[in-house]
């Protein structure tokens, strides 16, 4: 069973740990100003600051993640959306998008910005289907925006 929990420093080293693993899976390397947040969740990704992390758990495995880190009172920029391989096309990851999609409505942003690169085909296709729009392209970087309905 698949259960989606908040941030603990418990999961720290278990989160970098896959955090790169994906990242080495489509060719990007462990970079020291990209990814400082991955020795600091705690700081980067705290709900006092209108942010979080949550986790998808089998058992106390972590098998996903996502994040969302705000960038000014109403936009909040989602980060770190990866499933290991062997759970993706399960819902695992529609399932972190729906539970952080419910916290950037419940803390009132009105606007989530993310970018991935056009290499991760599945990332562009679920955020276009989830209603993303693309707001720029470039041969290595896609930013992508989605307008939050407050109602």
């Amino acid at each position: 069973m698949i259960n989606i929990v908040p941030y603990s420093d418990n999961y720290k080293k278990q989160i970098k740990k896959f955090v790169l693993s994906v990242l080495d899976e489509f060719g990007f390397t462990y970079d020291q100003n990209l990814d400082q947040d991955l020795e600091k969740p705690q700081e980067i990704y705290n709900e006092h600051l209108d942010g979080t992390m949550l986790l998808a758990l089998e058992e106390e495995k972590v098998i996903g993640t996502i994040a969302l880190h705000k960038i000014k009172d109403s936009i909040v920029e989602l980060k770190r959306f990866y499933v290991e391989k062997k759970y993706r096309g399960q819902g695992v990851g529609r399932l972190l998008f729906s539970k952080a999609i419910h916290f950037a409505k419940k803390k009132k942003y009105k606007t989530i910005i993310t970018d991935t690169t056009p290499n991760m085909e599945r990332a562009v296709a679920f955020y276009k289907a989830s209603g993303f729009r693309m707001v720029s392209y470039s041969e290595d970087r896609i930013d992508l925006e989605l307008l939050l309905n407050q109602k």
